[in-house]
């Protein structure tokens, strides 16, 4: 299978949707609340279209999808300000999961924070999530934990 890794463009708006919809839908299992709609996945894609989008395209189609922002601010654990590239949203169909195209992925976010002499990549995900191995699998570290408790 040939996977292209490229920048998003406008005429991917309608595969981008279909991979916001397909993650909102895979993270309303870990949050009853979670908000899965039309107008969800308006807000959403209005929110990423601010940011660096990269798609995964197999046979011309859009099959997976990863977008980036460049935060700037204090952290906690490291002094002064700096800059770090934030995954915000992830995503790639079940049907191409386990066939290298997350891992393509978030390797074009590391290329992305080499360019910008970015030296951390920083994401947040579900406790739940069968991701979080990737994640491991490529170098992402427990950073911080939040917990939440339902009244």
């Amino acid at each position: 299978m040939d996977v292209l890794i490229r920048e998003y463009h406008q005429d991917d708006l309608e595969g981008l949707q279909k991979c916001i919809l397909a993650l909102k839908k895979f993270e309303s299992q870990f949050d009853d609340d979670y908000l899965v709609s039309e107008e969800s996945v308006k807000d959403l894609l209005f929110e990423i279209q601010k940011e660096k989008i990269f798609v995964a395209e197999v046979n011309k189609k859009v099959v997976g999808f990863i977008s980036v922002k460049i935060e700037n601010k204090n952290d906690e654990l490291i002094v002064g300000k700096i800059d770090t590239l934030y995954i915000s949203d992830f995503s790639v169909f079940p049907d191409y999961q386990g066939k290298g195209i997350g891992h393509s992925l978030i390797k074009e976010v590391e290329k992305l924070a080499k360019l910008k002499n970015i030296r951390y990549i920083k994401l947040r995900v579900f406790s739940k999530n069968k991701a979080v191995e990737l994640y491991k699998e490529m170098g992402f570290v427990e950073y911080e934990t939040t917990m939440l408790k339902t009244i």
